[in-house]
């Protein structure tokens, strides 16, 4: 785990007032009982938390131990794995009243997002609350079927401010077979100011 950037273990004593947290782990209740006590004592200080949600056997709900900081969090980073993670996570989205930048990913490499993963996009902007506060969105996939997937969201209402789109894992040169789907991503955010990129390249 790391609070503002330092190393903190199981077991430590919890800092109250942190600006930052970010936790790699197995959801259990050990791990979100943490969640719960670092979103007590930093219910009003902690603006960016990153989550790498790993195997939820037991099917831990993540929303309750994020009741006291979700309203108050601007940035949140979410790794999910192919193993169920995502359901777990999807009572958090209602609570974030005033995110203004999510990156969702999967575990690097070996568990990227695919398009079968983001096809759930929709599910996810489903869950925010009203209204629209999201001006940043990064999708962690590295495959370019994905664009079909995406590229219709960007219409969805929580999206309605979003003024950056970032697709980090996907390279700028666009394979000839996909390039009708860069197409309509382009026309898509043009036509509704949105900045974007591939691969960290402005598009």
């Amino acid at each position: 785990m790391l609070c503002d950037g330092a190393s903190l273990h199981r077991g430590d004593s919890l800092p109250a007032g942190v600006s930052s947290f970010a936790l790699w782990a197995n959801f259990d209740e050990e791990a979100t009982a943490f969640l719960a006590a670092i979103s007590s004592a930093s219910k009003y200080s902690l603006k960016n938390l990153h989550l790498r949600t790993f195997h939820n056997p037991n099917e831990v709900k993540l929303g309750p131990a994020l009741s006291d900081i979700g309203p108050h969090l601007e940035a949140l980073v979410l790794d999910t794995d192919p193993h169920g993670t995502l359901e777990s996570c999807l009572d958090i989205f209602p609570i974030l009243k005033s995110l203004q930048s999510l990156s969702w990913n999967g575990l690097g490499r070996f568990y990227p997002l695919t398009a079968d993963h983001t096809a759930n996009l929709g599910t996810i902007l489903d869950a925010f609350p009203s209204p629209a506060t999201l001006t940043h969105l990064s999708i962690g996939t590295e495959d370019f079927s994905s664009l079909h997937h995406i590229t219709p969201f960007l219409s969805h209402p929580t999206l309605a401010l979003l003024a950056k789109l970032d697709l980090p894992f996907l390279p700028s040169s666009t394979p000839a077979e996909q390039a009708s789907d860069v197409a309509a991503m382009a026309k898509a955010c043009e036509e509704r100011g949105i900045q974007w990129s591939m691969g960290g390249v402005a598009m």
